[in-house]
């Protein structure tokens, strides 16, 4: 007959327990491991919220400082140009009174005799004078357009707005808005460190939760770098569009203006004229080549894009005026007047240029990747 040994009972139950001690260590360091990962994870999301918001501030200060030097080129080339308009208005409204009241005589005299030499004078000559009657009527119309803008000129004393020092002692509304945008820029990249500072903190400690509560959060305060530069930083932006000396973008240097509002002329060269063959002038059928006295009609064929020339503000109000007097002074040299006092004015800002408004520059541009860059 077998009997137990008395010596082995309870050796299942100290396994078991061994068992349960090594389970629940394990248990708690998987838990434990747990929370460090949440913690890391939480602690990684809080410092690149405050980064993100540290950038951001920093963004939207070197935003304001750009969009501020962007407002005061524009202002300098509108100084010019609008304290060119005045005089530019009042020269070319006289020069249309004195054209509209010597057509006026003229017609009045009556069209002098026209021979075609083939009978049809008399038809000729009506025509001329339907042609100069519509003629008075469309200057009529632009004389009175420039007389009240004339007028408005009379009512407004331009020097207050344009003159650096005014009649009144004081300087002119834009040299004073300048001065008020670079003060805001200056202040702006004097605190945009210690805004950066801040935002960060707090997108910090909202994105770590009241559980991490003990965890210290205290990012550095950035420093970014800027000088003060001065009023002849702004002549290359000004009339070519391009940024000042010594802050070009090595790689394409296109500047801001092209870059954000395409501000660029094509420069192109060759291009060819295709002519089509056209009707008999003689009401014969088929067609017959040119030199035969019909109508010359064809098309222009562009030549290869080789390059393009940036420009400035100065350039893009001129090019408005130029649109403006197209389409509805197209009878006077109104445009044409103004784009050269609006030169002359700028000269007297930055004196040394034969052509203030020719000095460009030429960049090369290859087709179909369009990379811009220069020779």
């Amino acid at each position: 007959m077998l009997m137990p040994m008395r010596g082995g009972r309870g050796a299942v139950l100290v396994i078991t327990l061994l068992g349960m001690v090594l389970l629940a260590a394990l248990v708690m360091f998987v838990v434990n491991v747990g929370q460090q990962v949440n913690r890391r994870v939480t602690v990684q999301h809080s410092a690149d919220a405050a980064a993100h918001a540290a950038a951001g501030w920093i963004a939207r200060g070197m935003n304001t400082v750009a969009m501020n030097n962007v407002a005061i080129s524009q202002q300098i080339a509108l100084v010019n140009v609008l304290d060119a308009a005045e005089d530019a208005t009042r020269f070319t409204a006289g020069e249309m009174e004195s054209l509209a009241e010597a057509l006026e005589e003229q017609l009045g005299m009556g069209v002098p005799a026209i021979s075609d030499g083939r009978g049809g004078g008399p038809a000729v000559r009506d025509v001329v004078e339907d042609l100069w009657e519509a003629m008075l009527v469309e200057m009529a119309d632009q004389r009175d357009l420039l007389m009240g803008t004339a007028a408005a000129f009379d009512e407004t004393d331009v020097r207050e707005v344009t003159f650096y020092e005014t009649p009144s002692g004081d300087h002119g509304r834009f040299w004073r808005s300048m001065s008020a945008m670079r003060s805001v820029s200056k202040v702006t990249m004097r605190q945009v460190g210690e805004m950066a500072q801040l935002a960060a903190v707090h997108a910090g400690r909202d994105n770590l939760g009241h559980e991490l509560g003990e965890v210290v959060l205290a990012p550095m305060r950035p420093s970014v770098p800027f000088w003060v530069g001065g009023f002849d930083d702004f002549e290359r932006p000004v009339k070519q569009g391009l940024l000042p000396e010594g802050v070009d973008d090595e790689r394409d240097r296109r500047g801001p203006y092209d870059a954000a509002f395409g501000w660029r002329h094509l420069v192109r060269e060759g291009g060819q004229f295709i002519p089509d063959f056209v009707q008999a002038s003689n009401g014969g059928s088929g067609t017959v080549p040119i030199g035969s006295g019909a109508p010359v009609t064809g098309r222009w064929i562009p030549g290869e894009v080789t390059g393009y020339v940036t420009y400035g503000p100065q350039r893009w109000l001129l090019d408005q005026v130029w649109s403006f007097n197209r389409s509805t002074l197209r009878h006077s040299r109104y445009a044409a007047r103004l784009a050269r006092m609006a030169s002359m004015k700028l000269r007297y800002l930055w004196p040394g240029d034969d052509d203030a408004l020719s000095d460009v520059v030429l960049g090369s541009v290859v087709e179909p990747e369009w990379v811009t860059g220069y020779d």
